[in-house]
C-alpha cells in the first residue's frame, strides 16, 4: 500500500537531472544544518503514507530493518517487544532490528511510515543496535515533532512529491534518505554507545568517503588508493582490516556499487550508471553488480519497491 513505487520510475532527461538540485536543495540544507554524521548510510526499503477508513491490526511481527512510524492523523498504538505503545499526531516511534512488533491503526488515522537499512561505508548493514539500551523501554523510543517543524515540513513534501506519480518521485529516495539522516541527527541522546565508539574512527571514514567520492568515475586498485591517500599500502591495509573488514580496492568497489543502486532507483539507465561510475563497458558493470549485490543491475532495477514491509 505503499505510494511510491517503481512504476514512477522513467530514464532521467537533461532536464530531469537539471532539476533535481533545486528539488532537493530544501532537504540537503535541513540536514546540513543539524548534522552529526555518525559514519552511516541509510538506504531506504520503502516509504508509505497510509490512510485507514477502518480500524486495522497488523499481526506481531519481528523486525529485521528500521523504521520511523509518524502520526499524522487520528492515533496509533502498537505492541513494542510485548510493551503496549500509544502514539497521537505529530508523535513518530523508532523501530530497530529484532524488534518485535505489532501494529494497531484506528479507523480515520493516517501513518507515514520509513522502513530502511543502515549501511556502513562498504555498503555492509549494520547488526548492532543503532538506539542506546535505554530505548528497551518503548516509551522511550517515542519523540514529539510539535517543535520541530521543519522535519513535519519536510515530511508533507515527500508525501506530496512522491503523491504526484511525475518526474519529481524520481528524488523520493533521497529526499527519504536525507530526512532520515536529519532526524537521527536531531536525535543524538538516542544513538547508542556502539555507535559512539565506531564514530571514533569518523576522522578516517570521512576521509575516506570524500577520496572514494571524489574517484567514483575511477578504477582503482589498493597501491593507487594507498598513494592517493599519502599512505603506505600496508597501512592502509591494514586500517582497512581494522575498521571496515574488507580490503581497500574490495571496499572501493562496494562503494561504487552501492552507489550504483541509489543511481538504478532513482532512474538512470544501466548504461548511464556503467559511464557516470567509470566501469569499461555496461557488461563490465553489470558483471561486478550481479557478483557483489547477488543480482544484475536489470533484475535489481525489476525488484525495487518489491520488500515484503508496509
Amino acid at each position: 500500500m505503499g505510494i511510491y513505487s517503481p512504476e514512477h520510475k522513467n530514464d532521467f532527461t537533461t532536464a530531469q537531472k537539471g532539476k533535481s538540485n533545486e528539488l532537493l536543495k530544501p532537504f540537503r540544507s535541513a540536514y546540513v544544518e543539524k548534522n552529526t554524521d555518525v559514519g552511516f548510510q541509510p538506504d531506504l526499503i520503502k516509504f508509505s503514507n497510509l490512510r485507514f477508513p477502518q480500524q486495522h491490526k497488523l499481526a506481531e511481527h519481528q523486525h529485521d530493518w528500521y523504521e520511523i512510524i509518524f502520526v499524522r492523523k487520528g492515533s496509533y498504538s502498537c505492541l513494542l517487544n510485548h510493551e503496549l505503545v500509544k502514539i497521537k499526531y505529530k508523535d513518530a516511534l523508532l523501530i530497530q532490528p529484532e524488534d518485535t512488533h505489532a501494529d494497531f491503526f484506528q479507523a480515520q488515522s493516517e501513518v507515514a511510515i520509513l522502513a530502511f537499512n543502515m549501511l556502513d561505508l562498504c555498503g555492509a548493514k549494520w547488526n548492532q543496535p543503532f538506539f542506546n539500551r535505554d530505548t528497551a523501554i518503548a516509551g522511550n523510543r517515542v519523540f514529539n515533532l510539535k517543535k520541530n517543524q521543519k522535519i513535519m515540513d519536510q515530511l508533507q513534501s515527500l508525501i506530496a512529491f512522491a503523491e504526484e506519480q511525475t518526474d519529481r518521485a524520481l528524488y523520493t529516495d533521497e529526499m527519504a534518505e536525507l530526512l532520515i539522516k536529519q532526524i537521527l541527527s536531531a536525535l543524538p541522546s538516542l544513538v547508542s554507545a556502539e555507535i559512539i565508539d565506531y564514530s571514533g574512527h569518523n576522522s578516517f571514514s570521512r576521509v575516506i568517503r570524500d577520496f572514494f567520492t571524489a574517484h567514483q568515475q575511477e578504477q582503482l586498485d589498493s597501491s593507487a588508493l594507498a598513494a592517493g591517500l599519502g599512505i603506505s599500502r600496508r597501512s592502509l591495509e591494514y586500517k582497512f582490516k581494522q575498521y571496515f573488514g574488507n580490503s581497500p580496492q574490495r571496499a572501493f568497489l562496494q562503494y561504487k556499487l552501492r552507489l550504483a543502486a541509489q543511481l538504478l532507483r532513482q532512474g538512470l539507465s544501466v548504461k548511464e550508471t556503467a559511464a557516470r561510475l567509470g566501469f569499461a563497458s555496461q557488461f563490465t558493470f553489470s558483471a561486478a553488480f550481479k557478483k557483489v549485490m547477488g543480482k544484475s543491475p536489470s533484475h535489481f532495477v525489476g525488484r525495487i519497491g518489491s520488500q515484503d514491509v508496509l
